[in-house]
């Protein structure tokens, strides 16, 4: 029987239905691979775990499939499958706990999604209740992993499992809900086939339409040509155009073309470029990754070859995010509301009051940003939250007081009394986060890096560094660039260098991470920063300057390196960067070898500060310098 559990939220898992032009679609892709193996589709024996409705079993009678084993959670719909389907063997009960004596040629079918963070009780449940639950429970992982996991275990050497799921499993990497699958399907299958949906709406009544179907093929041990690397096959459908009036009408139609092998606009097939061989249990998969556009990556990453190996993001800096303090809402310093400028001066509200602030507590405001003020080569300086309150951590402890609130009532008298105003609170909120309760005056995190186990001050380098940053949620390459104070929220990742002593052209580097090529990497690899910089440090190749010898390639990084620090000084509103940047006329001349740049034209858009074209002459100037073929670069893109 369900547990209590179960039955609570059976409503809220299998009952997302699957169109009837999906399952046809999906059986048909089987059977194509059961060809291939020259199998009699009388002689397959067939499970479905979550028959719902019965459409699955509707496909799988129409095409041939004779013994067929069904399950079903929810028993209100066993009377009428038992009547619409006699032929087909049904178990009312969980598969997850089923002891199957069988194992089977196909499996197939649409599990229930259903996340364990919103879901804790559930997952609990069946961890207590079924052996397997426990075995492959790790925490954000979604409901249809087990569905996966026992697939696997299910099915018989060279079988096939044929899933409808959401697609964000596939993209996850370490230290995410895909701990033990990926790993699971590596040991034991090779993928033949995948199939993106995503930009199909598949289930109208659904939130969220981000769907693949997927196609493994369980690993023989005696066969060593059934264990063989293998090349991926892909199938891309794209989205719906106005031609047709409804999203099930499209689905139809390019589903069926599919089937047909018809030639259309609306999808594409091609062999990914990654083989199962390249595929790693704790690593995003990216499929969609045609064999040309891996060709592309390899011509821009052979120029990151520093001793012998490429060098990407992460090996020139520590990524870390910006400031986290206590609570935003006291440390975090609203004008008109917690303060009040006039001139010069500062007021902190204390006790419905405002009080002047000494110069030693001014110094201790900074303006703070959020991710939303980055942009190309800069950031919006008006668009500050608000100033933070920022007690140097490292400094402070270094003296050594052994009573902080003396030590800050005696040096920082106001805001320490606004601070204490709060004090219970802070307190509170470090002992939860197990923390030194007695720290209510310091950012938690951001304001140190560990570097070499040696933990580095930030503060000077927020101040007057050069640094670089970018958005914590972001789909594309926008980097923003500063070199005097900028405090950014922990919604902002900043690039501190790893070993201080070794020369970085910044110039160069921001232009090339906010350029074209740089836009492209972020398509090719599905480079998406969501609460996770890992792909970007991973993905993104530096490019090593030394390796570009000839005299116009040196120009051309010469030319780079001044128009970026053009766009920096405009972006940033200077009148200069503070760096070593020729002048425009000592570069005419290693202009005028590049002959792809008019000296006139380029005159003209510097005068103008028109950024847009002088953007486009940078992309012009990278593509060159890479060796690649703009047109290719932009319809990728595009």
């Amino acid at each position: 029987m369900d547990s209590k559990t179960e039955k609570k939220i059976k409503g809220k898992i299998g009952q997302v239905y699957t169109p009837e032009s999906v399952a046809q679609f999906m059986l048909s892709r089987v059977i194509y691979y059961f060809k291939k193996i020259n199998k009699d589709l009388k002689y397959v024996k067939v499970l479905e775990p979550c028959s719902g409705d019965g459409i699955f079993l509707k496909m799988l009678l129409q095409f041939g499939f004779s013994d067929i084993t069904a399950f079903e959670l929810d028993d209100t719909l066993s009377s009428k499958l038992l009547e619409k389907y006699p032929e087909v063997h049904f178990r009312f009960e969980n598969v997850l706990g089923a002891d199957l004596n069988d194992k089977f040629d196909l499996i197939i079918g649409n599990p229930p999604y259903l996340g364990q963070n919103y879901n804790a009780d559930l997952f609990q449940d069946y961890c207590k209740r079924f052996k397997f639950c426990k075995k492959y429970f790790v925490g954000n992982m979604d409901l249809f992993y087990y569905f996966i996991h026992k697939a696997i275990e299910d099915l018989n050497p060279e079988g096939f499992l044929c899933f409808i799921t959401t697609n964000y499993w596939i993209t996850k990497s370490e230290k995410t809900g895909i701990k033990y699958l990926k790993p699971h399907i590596l040991r034991e299958c090779i993928i033949r086939e995948y199939i993106d949906i995503s930009k199909l709406q598949i289930f109208p009544d659904a939130p969220g339409q981000h769907n693949c179907i997927f196609i493994l093929q369980k690993k023989n041990p005696k066969k060593k040509s059934s264990n063989k690397d293998q090349r991926i096959n892909i199938i891309q459908v794209e989205s719906k155009t106005s031609e047709f009036s409804s999203h099930q009408k499209f689905n139809y139609r390019v589903l069926q073309k599919i089937i047909n092998n018809e030639p259309s606009p609306y999808y594409k097939r091609y062999q990914s470029a990654l083989s199962n061989k390249d595929l790693q249990g704790n690593k995003s998969w990216n499929l969609l990754y045609p064999k040309w556009i891996k060709q592309l990556v390899e011509q821009i990453e052979r120029y990151s070859i520093k001793e012998g190996k490429k060098q990407y993001l992460k090996d020139l800096f520590i990524i870390r995010n910006g400031l986290i303090f206590i609570t935003d809402q006291i440390f975090v310093l609203e004008e008109g509301n917690q303060i009040k400028t006039e001139k010069e001066n500062f007021f902190i509200k204390i006790k419905d009051k405002y009080v002047k602030l000494l110069d030693c507590e001014v110094e201790r405001l900074k303006k703070l940003y959020k991710s939303s003020a980055i942009t190309r080569y800069g950031f919006y300086k008006d668009d500050f939250e608000g100033y933070a309150i920022y007690f140097n951590k490292q400094k402070v402890l270094l003296d050594e007081p052994k009573d902080l609130a003396a030590y800050f009532s005696k040096c920082y008298p106001n805001l320490t009394k606004y601070l204490h105003q709060f004090t219970p609170k802070l307190k509170q909120k470090l002992k939860n986060a197990k923390e030194n309760p007695y720290h209510i005056y310091f950012p938690r995190r951001g304001d140190r890096v560990k570097d070499s186990q040696l933990l580095v001050d930030l503060e000077p380098l927020y101040e007057n560094a050069r640094k670089i940053f970018f958005p914590y949620i972001s789909n594309t390459n926008v980097f923003g660039y500063a070199e005097s104070n900028y405090f950014a929220t922990s919604d902002t990742y900043f690039l501190w260098p790893k070993n201080k002593s070794s020369y970085i052209n910044y110039h160069f580097l921001i232009a090339y991470l906010n350029s074209n090529i740089v836009q492209f990497l972020f398509k090719a690899k599905n480079i998406k920063i969501k609460r996770s910089k890992t792909k970007l440090e991973h993905a993104i190749p530096i490019p090593n300057l030394k390796l570009f010898q000839s005299e116009d390639k040196k120009s051309i990084i010469k030319t780079i390196s001044f128009l970026s620090s053009k766009m920096t000084e405009w972006n940033l509103d200077l009148n200069k960067t503070g760096a070593n940047i020729i002048s425009l006329n000592s570069l005419e001349e290693q202009i005028n070898i590049i002959p792809f740049l008019e000296m006139k034209q380029l005159k003209s858009i510097l005068n103008k500060k028109d950024q847009l074209a002088v953007q486009k002459k940078l992309n012009v100037l990278f593509y060159h310098l890479f060796e690649i073929n703009p047109k290719i670069i932009s319809s990728t893109i595009n």
